[in-house]
């Protein structure tokens, strides 16, 4: 699969579709999600303006907000197996793009970091800032726009990977490998 080049993104807008989480039993770790993910805009490396549903047309799409340095790196680790998988992984920080740009460069990253210096995104995703912080939160959209997998406040503590197979597999083959 091709490796997206390393780049850090400017937001420019976002849709308004709300996201609304409702219970699911047969995947108590994920909830279920109604509706589609808000689209973005973002000032792509080559100076073209790109949209969610660009991505999307690439494969499934994991959007991890604000992570650590140390989280960053183990999302690198993982970066290429969630490529095997059809998923392109891409950040959303809380801060301007010359801060994304060290740390892409300090970690050796090969996937996109976006700024998102107001929030705005981190809040159209329900990840946004609890008691004036930013909080760490991760979304799978796949690539029909449907979010499939959302967890806030949180980070996998064993990684993406299995998180991300098990949201991307067919309701009736998730529900039968949960104990």
């Amino acid at each position: 699969m091709k490796h997206w080049p390393f780049i850090a993104l400017s937001l420019l807008a976002i849709s308004t579709s709300p996201l609304r989480a409702t219970a699911d039993s047969t995947r108590p770790d994920t909830p279920e999600l109604t509706g589609s993910a808000p689209d973005f805009q973002y000032l792509s490396h080559d100076g073209r303006w790109r949209s969610l549903h660009d991505l999307r047309s690439k494969g499934h799409v994991l959007l991890v907000f604000e992570t650590t340095d140390a989280q960053l790196a183990g999302l690198e680790r993982e970066a290429d197996s969630l490529r095997r998988q059809g998923v392109i992984p891409m950040a959303v920080l809380h801060r301007g793009e010359s801060a994304n740009w060290s740390a892409i460069e300090r970690l050796g990253l090969s996937y996109s970091l976006l700024s998102d210096p107001e929030g705005d995104l981190a809040s159209q995703f329900q990840a946004g800032v609890a008691a004036g912080e930013p909080r760490p939160a991760w979304c799978l959209v796949d690539r029909d726009g449907r979010v499939c997998a959302l967890d806030r406040d949180a980070l996998p503590e064993s990684g993406f990977a299995g998180v991300v197979e098990l949201a991307l597999q067919p309701r009736e083959r998730a529900s039968a490998v949960r104990p």
